[in-house]
């Protein structure tokens, strides 16, 4: 999405939030808006997509249709994954966090003003936040727990690798508010150290489906990169292959702090930090989402700074944080999640 579109389109939320009251309406409006889009594309792009060894750079487009209340739930398939881990087929009537949230930030919309009932997010620091603005909060961990390896990407993991130790690396990504950018040539000049080190014989790049370009796919294979990407934002999959691509390697490491850090280590891999220059950029001025991001570099890179020692068993402090910021160690039970989310409907 360029600039101009999403200065558009954010334009017509404000512009929703002015003129409907109904915070719950609005939500299923956008919802309804967003389907309609899903299947112009579904009828429109029926190309079959790569999620391994990816050699051409082909647009992920959403064609999925969701049925929650807040489209965000449905976000990187979380919803389907958690409905699933406790068998309830209704709708959600709660908001999820589909990002960790750093500092005292949260999203009205997801919290105060939701037109839903309660709130689910990872672990003590979200709770110490949320406690004060939402009475039912569920923090229940790293995400990817309740996610199952997708078996098909797997097969293909295997078939694309080489036997050996694999090194998975999530380099810096775009979001559809905030542009991104880093040095690519430094990046991989620093994998190829690590590499070297460790005695690495696999690599695989995990790129956002936004930043798949011709230029960058190119670069990666020269050197013998295996590229794979989780799929579009909106694909219900999506944490089923990031469970697949972390269960496979042996390291996980990137040159930005993202969610990957905690699920690393929530799946006992270690994470390792890549020290380099990044930046990033709002689409448009005074965007939320950069502002906020503009508030938290210096938690992200605290964060980041405990990963710098590439160790193969995750120390004190590593343990520590992920512990604090994605609530390793919390894991709920099928029955509890279930009766939250039903408490949730029944208060609607």
């Amino acid at each position: 999405m360029n600039n101009l579109a999403w200065g558009i389109r954010q334009e017509i939320n404000r512009l929703s939030r002015t003129l409907i009251a109904d915070e719950l309406f609005r939500k299923k409006l956008a919802v309804n808006l967003y389907n309609a889009e899903a299947l112009k594309n579904k009828f429109l792009y029926r190309n079959r997509l790569k999620y391994v060894d990816i050699d051409i750079a082909r647009p992920f487009y959403n064609t999925f249709i969701t049925r929650e209340l807040y489209r965000a739930n449905a976000f990187y398939g979380t919803a389907s994954v958690l409905k699933k881990y406790c068998a309830y087929s209704g709708k959600l009537h709660c908001c999820i966090e589909h990002g960790l949230y750093l500092g005292d930030y949260y999203n009205e919309k997801e919290t105060v003003q939701s037109g839903l009932s309660g709130v689910v997010t990872y672990g003590p620091d979200r709770l110490n936040v949320l406690k004060h603005v939402v009475d039912r909060i569920l923090p229940i961990g790293p995400y990817i727990q309740y996610a199952t390896v997708d078996s098909e990407f797997y097969s293909e993991l295997n078939r694309a690798l080489y036997p050996g130790k694999t090194l998975l690396v999530f380099p810096m990504h775009s979001t559809d508010s905030v542009s991104t950018s880093f040095d690519l040539e430094v990046l991989i000049s620093k994998i190829e150290q690590i590499k070297k080190r460790h005695d690495f014989t696999n690599v695989i790049i995990n790129l956002y489906f936004r930043d798949i370009t011709e230029t960058s796919i190119q670069k990666y294979k020269q050197y013998g990169y295996v590229v794979t990407c989780c799929g579009h934002m909106n694909d219900p999959n999506f944490l089923n292959r990031q469970r697949a691509l972390i269960e496979r390697c042996d390291v996980v490491a990137s040159n930005h702090f993202g969610t990957y850090i905690g699920y690393a280590i929530a799946l006992n891999k270690p994470y390792w930090a890549i020290e380099q220059e990044t930046h990033h950029q709002g689409r448009i001025k005074g965007d939320e989402t950069a502002l906020m991001l503009d508030g938290v570099v210096g938690i992200m890179r605290s964060i980041q700074s405990q990963f710098i020692s590439q160790v193969q068993v995750p120390s004190d402090n590593q343990l520590r944080v992920a512990e604090r910021y994605w609530g390793v160690g919390i894991r709920i039970s099928k029955e509890k999640m279930r009766a939250f989310f039903l408490e949730s409907e029944r208060r609607q």
